[in-house]
């Protein structure tokens, strides 16, 4: 099985499923709603009652806003206090929407209504504990990373090179992205795996997953490398852009924003059709069973007993009949008939007694004859 077979089924799925890009991309904003809405009440706060406030706030000045988000006086003021519950919402969003998507796109063999709330009711608690060893194991990642960066500045300041300092950079980066497709794409499979056989094992399912991952890198690598470079991408494209851009008016602003959630859009339709083809892959690789759990040794022995104590109460289980086979007797042989010589001589001297007693006892007169003598 090659890379663009799961690319190709993820794309042509996602097509296929215009509503569930569509709630993707909505619960997508929810977070920046927020964010946005306590930016608003910040601000509202800080302003008079006067005509450009009014334009500011209606989001008709877009510098004001960026006046205020680079102050240090206000710096968000609202919104970093509510920085940290912000980001825990924003995950737990991600991983209750994946829960969903994975529900939804599964084939299940019977018919199921609103398989997306499903999904989140079932599997959410086993993707937040996914999530939990998924960040466990990010945080080596990012130990490494931060002290090669340091090296590395420190190795460029030494020689007085820029060079050595660029070169660092982009390989620390490459095996840094590296592994970190390894960590993610076991961490999806992992869920995958759960959500299909309905079993909680997560930590040893994403550690199976994780290793079976690097066994199938021709397959996996590409087709993730190509899916999530184009979410990248697309967004580092925006930040470029709007960086380039400063609204003046109201229809400016607009274009803007118009921009801006067709980049959230095709973003969701991509993550659907990474899910999609990372389903179809494991579909294809036989739904390995990476979060069952083990029956225990103590586990069977209760299982015996109750047995026994089933046999005990209710007594043995009655044994089936046995039924009888035909019985085929076999056909009677005739024995052969063997007739005597004639005038054959007696062989044996008890043979000769015998006979010579007979014809004495044949000569002896009838007692039993009423006929007078001589007649």
């Amino acid at each position: 099985m090659k890379f663009f077979l799961p690319l190709r089924h993820g794309l042509a799925t996602a097509a296929r499923r215009p509503k569930l890009i569509l709630l993707v991309y909505l619960l997508s904003l929810l977070p920046a709603a927020v964010v946005a809405l306590l930016a608003y009440f910040d601000m509202a706060g800080l302003m008079n009652d006067s005509l450009f406030a009014g334009l500011a706030l209606a989001g008709e000045r877009m510098a004001v806003w960026n006046d205020y988000q680079r102050a240090d006086a206000s710096g968000f003021g609202m919104v970093n206090q509510a920085a940290l519950i912000l980001a825990g919402f924003a995950v737990l969003l991600h991983i209750l929407t994946a829960a969903g998507v994975v529900e939804a796109l599964l084939h299940r063999e019977h018919e199921r209504e609103r398989p997306f709330l499903l999904g989140i009711g079932r599997h959410g608690w086993r993707f937040t504990r996914s999530a939990i060893w998924f960040g466990i194991a990010l945080v080596p990642l990012l130990v490494v990373v931060g002290a090669s960066f340091g090296g590395i500045n420190k190795l460029a300041e030494a020689q007085m090179d820029g060079r050595v300092h660029l070169a660092g950079w982009l390989a620390v980066l490459v095996v840094s992205m590296l592994i970190y497709m390894f960590l993610d794409l076991g961490y999806d499979l992992s869920r995958i795996a759960a959500a299909t056989h309905d079993e909680g094992r997560t930590l040893f399912g994403y550690v199976k997953a994780f290793f079976h991952a690097l066994r199938h890198p021709l397959i996996l690598a590409p087709f993730w490398l190509l899916l999530s470079l184009l979410v990248v991408g697309l967004h580092l494209a925006y930040v470029a852009g709007r960086a380039a851009v400063q609204p003046e008016n109201l229809l400016h602003v607009a274009l803007v924003l118009l921009v801006q959630q067709v980049v959230f859009l095709v973003a969701a339709f991509l993550r659907v059709a990474l899910w999609s083809g990372e389903i179809a892959y494991y579909q294809a690789a036989g739904e390995p069973r990476w979060c069952g759990k083990r029956q225990k040794p103590e586990q069977v022995d209760q299982d015996h007993s109750a047995a026994e104590d089933t046999e005990r109460e209710w007594g043995p289980e009655p044994e089936p009949e046995a039924v009888a086979a035909p019985v085929i007797e076999p056909e009677a042989v005739a024995a052969p008939v063997i007739e005597p010589e004639p005038d054959s001589e007696p062989s044996t001297e008890t043979e000769r007694e015998n006979e010579n007693e007979n014809e004495t006892w044949d000569r002896r007169p009838d007692l039993g004859s009423t006929d007078p003598p001589g007649v």
